[in-house]
């Protein structure tokens, strides 16, 4: 007898969506998050300004979900992973840095999701390496990119695979 452990799966698919920012812009993003066979759409994107990171490089994280969150919640993680765990909110957070001539990079992203059952932290996983923020405009109120991983799909640290490829603009707050 053999057993086999299920693994989720997540895949993006482009849908287009508007949500606004602190200053009434528009903020767009395109993609949908698939996990384990259930796809939802991405509706919201918002970028807070962080403190600055290694050697004072500015610091960004950017929050992409299918529910609208406040910069509080957003940094509320107990909360974020009750609410994925309940299946009424999927979201990614992915810390960025400008690194001057290395431009943009990723850090370890936060992948809130129900799909994700284990012990150690129901309702969320991290991932960090093989991602790249390609920016295609940044000043210091807005910013519009390309978020994806570079080699295909992921495994996560805790069990299951992961890929991602998401365009956004958004205000940065």
């Amino acid at each position: 007898m053999s057993l086999r452990k299920a693994i989720p799966v997540v895949t993006l698919l482009f849908a287009p969506s508007i949500a606004f920012g602190a200053s009434g812009e528009a903020n767009t993003i395109k993609g949908s998050i698939t996990m384990a066979g259930k796809s939802t759409p991405l509706t919201n994107v918002m970028v807070l300004r962080q403190k600055p990171g290694f050697g004072g490089a500015e610091s960004l994280l950017i929050v992409v979900s299918d529910a609208p969150l406040s910069p509080a919640d957003a940094k509320d993680a107990p909360k974020l992973r009750k609410m994925a765990l309940a299946g009424k909110f999927h979201a990614m957070l992915i810390p960025v840095e400008n690194r001057g001539a290395r431009g943009w990079v990723p850090g370890r992203n936060d992948v809130y999701h129900d799909a994700f059952k284990s012990a150690d932290s129901p309702g969320e996983n991290s991932l960090q390496g093989t991602q790249s923020f390609d920016v295609t405009a940044a000043d210091a109120k807005s910013v519009s990119g390309r978020l994806h991983m570079q080699l295909g799909p992921h495994t996560f640290e805790k069990g299951g695979s992961f890929d991602y490829d998401v365009t956004f603009s958004a205000q940065i707050q």
